[in-house]
């Protein structure tokens, strides 16, 4: 008994007539017999073209290169990975551990380097009856040498540390001996003032922490303030570490770790927030590390975000509902950059473009352990647009997330050279790779998607379209949560696609597939091959029990041009449920049965033009089948 044979005996289903491939109709209710072989000679020397790898370029200085999965990555950590470091430390990408905030603490007791044309007024802990002139003559308080100051004045702040807050205006720069030995904060609570109150431009703070304050640290407000942070520590900061609600803000060599939620209501815990009328935030060379709720949020119409060469690094979700625990948040119009950067350990979504005029350009990126929000337990994504944003992402890799590695929503994507690997679902299933929906136009060029749960790449609903080109969807090996799915390319509910050159290998229940009234897709260069069933063994997983190479159902229609399917466990190809397919110049081989077709009167030339049918068991069969269900839509 053949591979066909048995399971039909196995599932129970009943024979039908159909025409026989490329022979006479049998009489009713027989089992149809198998065609005669058809000789590849018709295929005329079939060649399908391989899809292009992802092309992730020079990695960014420091960083390490490997080949996994048969693609390069990129990786800013050494082999033990980041490394935890003590207060005034951080590990920046591509260095090789803990490296000082800013300018190492020299010996003396103020900063080494100052200026030979500034007005230097000096401030010393414990200062008594100074008048700022000198070391020995300093101020006791930073506050004290606001009073008065010339524009292009430098406050030289001593060792120590300094319970205080105050305003800092136009030309004032404030230089601490160190980052771990001058240490600015406030032991008092304060709604509305932080610890430097950045009040006008050009402003600089070079070399200080400011650490366990009970209030904002940086608070910058005011008539189109600016302030420029160079070698600055803020640890153990309440309520948003670094807060533009004007102008724009600039630092270099910034680590900000450790923001609690303010008091009493246990609200935020953010390393950055810009909002109102800022204009501009750039962090380069800088760690983000153990905050809460949203990392760094920009949140205001035309601001301008640039995270250059910083990691953002655990990010937990607010104590108040167990909500967010994001990364990077570009909403209401604001534009970020994301440059050569990591993010490590979020909750929901690492990076996040939403609201109309929002967008997201991220390049040479690792998003790594992405995990559902706490409260709902749903999400997890690496990246994901909604409600008319864009997200251009390129060279990047998306690792370990959890419903998807990218999803969006009404938005329009862009997702070139990028690898992502281990999409592990969450409680809910899911477990998808690329995942878009609902009006989004998606272009995906040279893409690696390895180890996605459910589906490698997913479009559904009307105005969806997908433009790609180059794909691999390697090893999708079903859900987490119970075994099912395990698709590579799905388009349905309406979605069109286009898809050059692709690759699917090592899927479960059905390597490409169209369902749904108006879906479209069409591949050409495709080879899919080795399919087996799904791993649920619930008596609901009957669709999920076999495994087909190319399927359109429920009236989705698939083209495939140049192809090869093989090694499927049973269908080669699969049409049923008043589905659509058309087939040319390609070849069927090593399955089951090698096309499958459940619809009366069915044009069998639309699967043979030039198509080989070689080493299957059947090649053409009727045999009522399951059909796999369309998939739920992703969380938003």
């Amino acid at each position: 008994m053949s591979r066909a044979a048995r399971t039909a005996t196995m599932l129970g289903m009943r024979a039908s007539c159909a025409a026989l491939l490329l022979l006479a109709a049998c009489s009713s209710g027989e089992q149809v017999a198998d065609a005669a072989p058809v000789d590849d000679s018709s295929t005329g020397g079939l060649t399908v073209a391989e899809p292009t790898p992802p092309d992730l370029g020079a990695c960014p200085e420091g960083w390490r290169r490997l080949t996994e999965d048969g693609a390069d990555r990129c990786d800013p950590w050494p082999e033990g990975g980041a490394a935890t470091c003590g207060i005034a430390e951080y590990h920046l990408p591509g260095t090789e551990g803990c490296q000082p905030v800013g300018t190492p603490c020299p010996a003396g007791d103020f900063p080494e380097t100052l200026p030979a044309d500034a007005p230097i007024v000096y401030v010393r802990q414990g200062s008594i009856g100074g008048d700022g002139s000198s070391p020995t003559s300093a101020l006791a308080t930073v506050a004290a040498a606001m009073a008065g100051l010339a524009r292009g004045s430098v406050v030289a702040i001593g060792a120590g540390t300094y319970d205080e807050s105050f305003t800092v205006y136009s030309g004032i720069t404030l230089q601490g001996v160190c980052a771990a030995r001058t240490v600015l904060t406030a032991s008092t609570t304060a709604g509305s003032e932080g610890v430097v109150n950045v009040a006008g431009i050009d402003v600089v703070l070079r070399d200080l922490s400011i650490r366990d304050a009970e209030r904002v640290s940086v608070w910058v407000e005011g008539r189109d303030p600016s302030v420029d942070l160079d070698g600055v520590a803020i640890e153990g900061g309440r309520f948003v570490s670094l807060l533009a609600a004007d102008g724009s803000v600039a630092g270099r060599n910034i680590l900000v770790r450790g923001t609690r939620p303010r008091q009493p209501d246990l609200l935020f815990g953010r390393a950055v927030t810009a909002e109102g009328n800022a204009t501009r935030v750039e962090l380069h060379q800088s760690v983000l590390e153990n905050n809460i709720d949203v990392a760094a949020s920009l949140a205001t119409p035309g601001i301008v975000g640039v995270f250059e060469d910083v990691a953002v690094l655990g990010v937990e979700p607010r104590a108040t509902d167990r909500d967010y625990g994001s990364a990077i948040h570009a909403d209401d119009g604001a534009a970020v950059e994301v440059r050569r950067a990591v993010i490590e350990r979020c909750h929901g979504v690492a990076l996040a473009s939403t609201d109309e005029g929002s967008s997201l350009a991220a390049d040479q990126v690792v998003v790594r352990d992405v995990r559902p929000y706490q409260n709902d337990l749903v999400g997890g994504f690496g990246v994901f647009a909604l409600h008319g944003a864009s997200a251009e992402i390129r060279r990047s890799l998306l690792d370990e997330t959890s419903e998807a590695a990218v999803g969006a929503q009404a938005a329009s994507l862009t997702i070139e050279d990028v690898v992502i690997s281990d999409v592990r679902g969450q409680p809910a299933g899911f477990g998808r790779g690329l995942s878009v929906q609902d009006r989004v136009t998606l272009v995906a060029r040279r893409i690696l998607v390895v180890r996605a749960g459910e589906v490698g790449v997913h479009a559904r609903e009307p105005g969806s379209t997908l433009d790609g080109e180059d794909l691999r969807i390697i090893d999708t090996l079903g859900r987490a949560v119970d075994g099912r799915g395990g698709r590579g390319l799905d388009l349905e509910a309406g979605a069109t696609g286009h898809v050059a050159r692709l690759l699917v290998e090592r899927s479960r229940e059905v390597g490409v597939v169209a369902t749904g009234a108006d879906t479209m897709l069409s591949v050409e260069d495709a080879s899919v091959v080795e399919f087996s069933p799904g791993a649920c063994a619930e008596p609901s997983c009957a669709a999920d029990s076999y495994a087909s190479g190319l399927g359109a159902f429920a009236s989705g229609h698939l083209v495939a041009s140049r192809f090869v399917v093989a090694a499927a466990h049973l269908c080669g190809v699969h049409v049923a449920t008043l589905g659509e397919m058309d087939l040319r110049m390609g070849e069927v081989r090593m399955t089951a049965i090698g096309a499958c077709v459940q619809i009366a009167d069915y044009d069998i030339g639309r699967l043979t033009d030039d198509v080989a049918y070689l080493d299957n068991d059947v090649n053409l069969d009727t045999t009522e089948l399951p059909v796999p269900e369309p998939l739920a839509p992703t969380s938003t």
